[in-house]
């Protein structure tokens, strides 16, 4: 059996596999800034939302010609989003209205080489979700036998219409529900074709680790402990070197000890916004975050258990591309500052972690 083979940049961490897939993705992440913006105009990009536009998806598009491109080319997208809270600064139908821009841009592209591919209205304006996104205001969260059945109907009433090729471009975190809908799908049915689910942020996931060039992700920040306040405050800031994401839950015990042993993680940030539960929503505070820290041994609380470090729990508040920790003064070791351990996965160190001690 031969080798595997990888087309490598200037960054060891990001590599591609050679082959069709492989190309295209790196002739784009060797593309110039002059060449992108050459490839974004051949697919009409940006243009404004096409839910609207006639012609575009063959639910606003007259019945004679929505046969016609079938027959030419029976390549049919459904695009997959919700609504979501996703911040205050972001609409709830986000997820959606991404993914239907990208098929719109896709649309146009293949329109031009006379092969224009089918575009469907989403079947789920609202999806399905993990458990952590119970009462977050603003989630509207559809049971998941609700979503697979949607689905299976919506495949199979495109299919009894021609549609022989359906592809679900999914731009939320429901990839398993899609699954479970096609593997159901195909079993209770059996009908010849081909049914695809494709999470396209994943296809294109090197993309998203910040490099030291231009256009890349910026993940410059730093973090300041302040003690005190007025005369008597005390600063120190920890600068944070440029690092991927590698993951981030609200539930401390959802990470496996292989995910702790290979990137190193020592402490948890848990946003009180996501804490809430039904009938609390009102409760929620977007920009705090609590943390937890140990403090050194010989630093005594007054209750604690023998052998058992205090902890603070100090404020977290995001600033700019910076965040400020308020740290309350540790009883019984007045000066003395905690150990705060901040564990990170650097640019360019794939499996291995820096963890800062201040």
């Amino acid at each position: 059996m031969s080798e595997n083979k990888w087309l490598t940049t200037d960054y060891p961490h990001i590599i591609f596999e050679d082959n069709s897939v492989g190309q295209l993705k790196k002739e784009i992440w060797d593309a110039s800034d002059t060449e992108i913006d050459a490839i974004l105009e051949e697919y009409g990009i940006p243009s404004a939302s096409e839910l609207g536009e006639a012609g575009c998806y063959i639910q606003n598009t007259p019945r004679h010609k929505c046969i016609e491109k079938r027959r030419n080319n029976d390549i049919l997208f459904l695009p997959i989003g919700c609504t979501e809270n996703h911040g205050r600064h972001a609409n709830t139908g986000l997820d959606t209205f991404m993914v239907t821009q990208i098929l719109e841009g896709l649309r146009r592209y293949t329109a031009k080489q006379g092969h224009e591919v089918n575009l469907a209205f989403t079947p789920l304006n609202y999806g399905g979700h993990p458990y952590h996104h119970m009462g977050m205001p603003g989630t509207v969260i559809i049971p998941k036998e609700v979503v697979e059945e949607m689905l299976i109907y919506t495949m199979l009433g495109l299919w009894n219409d021609g549609y022989r090729k359906i592809i679900m471009i999914n731009n939320h975190g429901h990839l398993w529900m899609l699954e479970s809908a096609v593997q159901e799908f195909m079993k209770r049915f059996q009908l010849p074709g081909i049914f695809q689910v494709l999470d396209w942020h994943r296809a294109i996931r090197e993309f998203f680790m910040p490099v030291d060039r231009n256009g890349s992700l910026n993940t410059n920040w730093s973090i300041d402990i302040v003690m005190e306040q007025g005369l008597y405050a005390q600063s120190i800031r920890l600068t944070v070197p440029r690092f991927t994401l590698v993951g981030a839950t609200t539930r401390e015990g959802l990470l496996t000890a292989p995910f702790r042993a290979r990137f190193g993680r020592e402490s948890g940030w848990q946003p009180a916004a996501c804490r809430g539960c039904v009938g609390r929503a009102a409760r929620r505070r977007p920009r705090l975050v609590r943390l937890r820290f140990h403090l050194p041994d010989a630093t005594g609380e007054r209750g604690s258990r023998p052998g058992r470090r205090p902890r603070l729990r100090p404020r977290f508040e995001h600033r700019g591309h910076g965040a400020a920790l308020r740290l309350p003064r540790p009883q019984g070791g007045a000066g003395v500052l905690p150990r705060l351990l901040v564990t990170v996965l650097p640019l360019g160190a794939a499996g291995s972690a820096v963890t800062h001690h201040g």
